[in-house]
């Protein structure tokens, strides 16, 4: 199930500062290659999740992660949501969908128990699809689901950039 947050932070001057150094051209994203379970975006990996990681738990791999995390548990806070862990914490940058591509395949990002969180820091569109439910998102919107399969259509026309993280 999509369930639909509350974000607290839309006027915050902090919120709003970070929103404009993410889609500033100065922040530093790095291409993830298009292959055959989907196509390629940009990202900026924050918190490493633990299947990438040498010793199998997740890895603070960012300078910029301790900031972003405290704006995540804001936003969960506000929502009376506890997080025990962070499993992942990416910032993906996802462009128009090319001729012929309209959706990512659907996917599982973990292979246990845990939970999916979005927010949405521009208004691209695209719908995210979890079983037989959509959602089409609008700048700051925030959404969580179980950690179920799930894929997103891709963008029309503009650049839509993401938080990501998965919880447990």
């Amino acid at each position: 199930m999509i369930t639909k947050l509350k974000n607290p932070l839309i006027l915050s001057p902090h919120y709003q500062e970070f929103k404009k150094y993410i889609l500033d051209v100065e922040f530093p994203w790095y291409y993830n290659q298009a292959n055959s379970s989907g196509p390629g975006f940009f990202g900026h990996v924050l918190i490493r999740r633990p299947e990438e990681s040498w010793g199998r738990f997740p890895q603070d791999v960012s300078d910029y992660s301790r900031k972003i995390v405290d704006l995540f548990q804001t936003i969960m806070d506000h929502n009376n949501i506890e997080i025990k862990s962070i499993l992942r914490l990416n910032l993906n940058l996802v462009c128009p969908a090319p001729f012929g591509k309209q959706t990512t395949p659907p996917h599982t990002d973990h292979e246990f128990p845990h939970y999916n969180f979005l927010l949405y820091l521009t208004n691209a569109g695209g719908k995210l699809v979890v079983g037989k439910e959509s959602f089409d998102p609008k700048e700051d919107d925030v959404v969580i689901f179980e950690g179920e399969t799930h894929y997103i259509h891709l963008p029309k026309k503009d650049l839509r950039i993401a938080l990501v993280a998965t919880y447990i």
